[in-house]
């Protein structure tokens, strides 16, 4: 994968060179935190959303059908102050960090893949990308504008991609207010945290969270068009259909 990353995303490890990581350790807190954000989604009881038109696409997503109001508050951006989730336009949020070591690049290259299909169907401009940064220890807007400014630099399509980063305290609170695991481990200066998409709708509602599987890890372009479809279904004014679904509670190890 890493070789991968190099090939689509060469240009970005300029940006993250300095920051080298065991393998192992990436390993490990890559399952710690997927092992979290599974736990996180099942044990909360969301429905399964699928529709026909993502048959073929489940084996790299899941997708939970979760319909809560978020409470809407100002933040510190790369485009200035900004009231998030953003009105008038479906937010795609999306945790990452600028010194993340591996999936953070791997998602924003499926953003940027959804971004092309969407703007080939005209529908790019109803969309708004929205990064929590899950780095408020050591994350700066600054390293953030150059981020996106490299990632988007060769893109076909240039969506609209905000960046969030305020204190310590109202991250903290936003995290909380999405359900989003955060944990900095001083030892190896990683974060731990959930990962994957929140689609929320226009008028500010989390519509729908997109969990990305093991073979998604490994299958970008795959994700990218789960993504693609379920924003272009919804901003077309379509819904998935949710199905309850009665689920246990997952083991725990070590």
């Amino acid at each position: 994968m890493s070789e991968f990353i190099k090939s689509k995303f060469g240009d970005v490890i300029k940006v993250v060179g300095p920051f080298k990581w065991p393998v192992a350790v990436i390993l490990l807190l890559f399952m710690i935190g997927y092992t979290i954000n599974l736990y996180t989604a099942l044990t909360g009881g969301y429905p399964r959303a699928e529709d026909e038109q993502l048959k073929g696409l489940d084996r790299y997503v899941d997708i939970y059908y979760v319909n809560s109001k978020l409470f809407p508050s100002t933040y510190t951006s790369t485009s200035g102050p900004v009231r998030v989730p953003v009105e008038g336009v479906i937010n795609v949020i999306v945790p990452q960090y600028v010194r993340c070591p591996d999936i953070c690049h791997m998602e924003t290259y499926m953003m940027l893949y959804a971004s092309e299909r969407l703007a080939e169907d005209g529908l790019l401009d109803k969309i708004v990308f929205v990064t929590i940064d899950v780095d408020p220890w050591r994350g700066t807007l600054d390293e953030a504008r150059s981020y996106i400014a490299t990632m988007t630099e060769k893109a076909k399509a240039k969506p609209r991609w905000i960046w969030i980063l305020d204190s310590t305290d109202k991250m903290e609170r936003l995290y909380k207010q999405l359900g989003l695991v955060v944990q900095f481990d001083k030892e190896t200066e990683l974060i731990v945290h959930t990962a994957g998409f929140y689609i929320v709708t226009e008028k500010g509602t989390l519509l729908y969270y997109i969990r990305i599987t093991d073979d998604g890890w490994n299958n970008l372009d795959r994700v990218g068009e789960a993504l693609y479809l379920v924003l272009k279904i919804v901003a077309e004014g379509g819904r998935l259909p949710a199905e309850i679904l009665n689920i246990g509670l997952p083991g725990t190890g070590a």
